[in-house]
């Protein structure tokens, strides 16, 4: 309402001073080479061509923005009063029926289904429930099923129980189930439950902060990678690298001091020795626009190597730069070594020092005329690594290593999963817009790629969405192909060369959707092995905003 208000008083007084000009009374305004400003009166029969707003009423450089970092530190603010009338039942997603197929038409096997199926289809369905202020139950799901079967299922929930604002118990869980990469390309051949987060939320007179429980830790400022987040218990997914992540049972201690602020960590034992317990601790420090962070890890039983941390955030002109560095005294990898054709030997490295280092840069740029474009790039370098980590796609190496420590290896002892040593990432997007209402385009290409130096491998997914019309007439069509290079067994490409184009379809809205997606996969020399396919149809009769 206030920016109408603007709007209106500036129309009124350029209607006011076309009339003054009538008259021929103009006030002209101008700057002497000293800086003063004198004011002259000429006659005039005419207006100026141009009236300057800006001198009238301010311009953008009039505009004063104060931040009281007091405020600003202490988090959410609440700016609109709650009104809400309880209990509140909402729903959001689409529910819809259709077609869903698959076939391989090249390299097919028994075990490769060929059939067309009626198919329901619930996307992103989601059912909230607040009986109070303080109570918030919330369920979401994702399912694909045919009549005698589910082919993919994905549910997450969540119940936030607040004795008061700073004071409350939180429970999440999720269910996957996606052995046909349907929903994600991550691996749920089987059906997997997890409890994601269970935690107290609690204060000392709103200056020391408490978490108690199972929680998600991001530590780091890195995108693609972060060697300082210690304490996340899972791998980032290299296509969707914002993912949650699963966190360990930890006692969080948080000290707000005005923007900045100091946490602790405790881990309490993960196993029946009190030896594998550990803390870690960080401090913020904000500084001439920059964040600086400084930060230690140590685990009492040495399995994972004590650490210090640095990492910063901030801007240089228009680029974003972020990195952080990890300095370890010895490696937590066991590593192993082939000594003759058929033998392997494996050993640590525990007193000799290790570094790990990360730096990304960030730029971005929109105009009026709606053209946007970014790019992202970030290089990783891990000390820890192997020069050539394709030795963990032998199966006799990983055999070593659980033979020779079964009790004390990880999932990372034994995982192309950030093996290597030389890393790099990026991403680059631009997005035009064009013409209006019904004939609005929107055209967005976008890809983001990742190598792994030291096993050679390489994944990418460059990507165009079309976007046509607006409001209730609007359709998309998207257009992917996320490529996979290199070894089977490497980091990028765990199945081996394989690419799989896909289009996808949408009109009215998403009232219509069209997917079909046809994985390739390819022979050492690139000569095609199989190829699959799979579609879908639906009609999402059932929206909820």
């Amino acid at each position: 309402m206030k920016i109408r208000d603007v709007h209106s008083l500036r129309q009124i007084a350029a209607i006011v001073l076309f009339a003054l000009g009538g008259g021929g009374i103009w006030a002209q305004t101008s700057t002497t080479s000293t800086g003063t400003t004198s004011t002259s009166t000429t006659s005039s029969t005419t207006p100026p061509t141009v009236i300057d707003e800006d001198s009238l009423f301010g311009g953008p450089s009039d505009i004063v923005t104060v931040i009281d970092e007091s405020t600003a530190s202490a988090g959410t603010v609440q700016l609109v009063e709650d009104t809400k009338t309880y209990p509140v039942f909402l729903m959001s997603g689409t529910a819809g029926a259709g077609l869903y197929g698959s076939y391989t038409p090249v390299g097919s096997s028994s075990s490769d289904t060929q059939a067309l199926y009626g198919a329901v289809n619930l996307s992103d369905l989601g059912i909230d429930y607040l009986p109070t202020k303080n109570l918030h139950f919330s369920l979401s799901t994702d399912l694909l099923a045919v009549p005698d079967d589910i082919i993919a299922a994905s549910v997450t929930a969540y119940a936030d129980l607040r004795y008061s604002e700073l004071v409350r118990l939180y429970v999440a869980g999720s269910f996957n189930y996606d052995p046909s990469n349907y929903l994600s390309t991550k691996d749920y051949s089987t059906p997997t439950y997890s409890l994601d987060e269970l935690f107290v939320d609690t204060h000392i007179n709103e200056k020391v902060f408490f978490r108690l429980g199972k929680q998600r830790i991001r530590w780091g400022v890195g995108y693609w990678y972060q060697p300082s987040d210690v304490l996340s218990l899972s791998a980032i997914d290299p296509d969707d690298p914002t993912a949650a992540r699963d966190g360990p049972f930890a006692f969080k201690v948080d000290m707000p001091m005005n923007l900045n602020h100091l946490m602790v960590y405790m881990v309490p034992p993960v196993s029946e020795s009190v030896a594998s317990s550990s803390i870690a601790s960080k401090y913020d420090w904000v500084v001439n626009g920059w964040e600086l962070s400084f930060g230690g890890y140590g685990r009492a039983d040495m399995l994972a190597r004590p650490r210090a941390i640095f990492s910063f955030t901030g801007a240089i002109g228009p680029f974003d730069v972020y990195g952080e560095n990890v300095l370890l005294y010895g490696s937590d990898r066991i590593y192993v070594v082939k000594t003759s054709s058929t033998t392997y030997d494996t050993y640590r490295l525990e007193n000799t020092p290790f570094f790990q280092s990360t730096l990304g840069i960030k730029y971005s740029a929109s105009y009026s005329s709606g053209l946007s474009y970014s790019f992202h790039v970030q290089g990783y370098y891990n000390g820890t690594g192997y020069a050539d980590s394709s030795i963990m796609q032998n199966a006799s190496a990983i055999a070593a290593i659980k033979a020779n420590y079964p009790d004390t290896y990880t999932d990372s002892d034994v995982s192309a999963t950030g093996a290597g040593i030389w890393y790099l990432a990026g991403s680059a997007s631009i997005s035009g817009r064009f013409g209006e209402g019904r004939s609005l385009t929107q055209v967005t290409g976008s890809a983001y790629a990742l190598t792994n130096f030291s096993d050679g491998s390489l994944r990418f997914n460059p990507e165009l969405e079309v976007a046509i019309g607006d409001q209730g007439g609007r359709a998309t069509v998207t257009l992917s192909c996320l490529t996979a290079i290199g070894d089977t067994g490497s980091e990028y490409a765990p199945k081996g060369n394989r690419t799989t184009p896909a289009l996808s379809f949408s009109a009215l809205n998403d009232a219509i959707e069209l997917e079909v997606s046809a994985p390739i996969s390819l022979n050492t020399d690139f000569s095609v092995k199989k190829v699959q396919t799979a579609f879908s149809v639906f009609w999402n009769a059932v929206q909820f905003d």
